[in-house]
């Protein structure tokens, strides 16, 4: 699809459900992450980031807030983040039997509940996030991440497809994401 805004013109190819990726490669790593609710009644639950901006390529990467004095603050590493932290969370390991950390996530020190397939370089609106730690109904803080990729193309854990950082700090935005049941009527 071709979209025209004054004299440029930008190519966007659909990359799935709601994702869309626009023809020219963003500088800088950046994220967009908002405030929503999902219904957990859909054949593949998710959450949706706004915008997606990887300059190499990558993932894009949702798991649990850090605990008070995690490494979303120009602080280069976590002691002891694990499971699910503050908020009304209900519990629950995700299913996978290992806490919540996800499938063949090594080296991730977070609560993992899905992560995007390889993105080539460039920018994204609208990046579907499928859940594989689908949780129960209730409000969450969570976070949005980028990942580089190691050159294969597939995530290999957080230790090998490391963060994309700008100054010290990881690229990443926190929203308050609400699931409910799908027999909640309310928005």
């Amino acid at each position: 699809m071709l979209r025209q805004f004054g004299a440029a013109a930008v190519v966007l190819s659909g990359l799935g459900a709601g994702t869309a990726r626009a023809g020219h490669d963003p500088e800088e790593p950046r994220i967009e992450f908002h405030r929503q609710t999902r219904r957990l009644d859909a054949d593949t639950p998710s959450v949706l980031v706004a915008r997606a901006d990887l300059p190499r390529g990558g993932f894009v990467m949702v798991h649990d807030k850090p605990a008070s004095g995690g490494h979303h603050a120009n602080v280069s590493s976590v002691d002891d983040v694990s499971g699910t932290s503050g908020g009304d969370h209900s519990g629950g390991d995700g299913g996978d039997g290992e806490g919540g950390e996800g499938k063949g996530h090594s080296g991730c020190e977070h609560g993992i509940y899905g992560i995007t397939e390889y993105l080539a370089p460039g920018h994204y609106g609208g990046v579907t996030v499928p859940l594989e730690r689908v949780p129960t109904p209730g409000t969450y803080e969570l976070v949005a991440m980028l990942h580089e990729d190691d050159g294969n193309e597939e995530f290999d854990g957080c230790g090998t497809d490391g963060h994309y950082s700008t100054d010290g700090s990881h690229v990443h935005a926190v929203a308050d994401v609400r699931f409910i049941s799908p027999t909640d009527r309310s928005r």
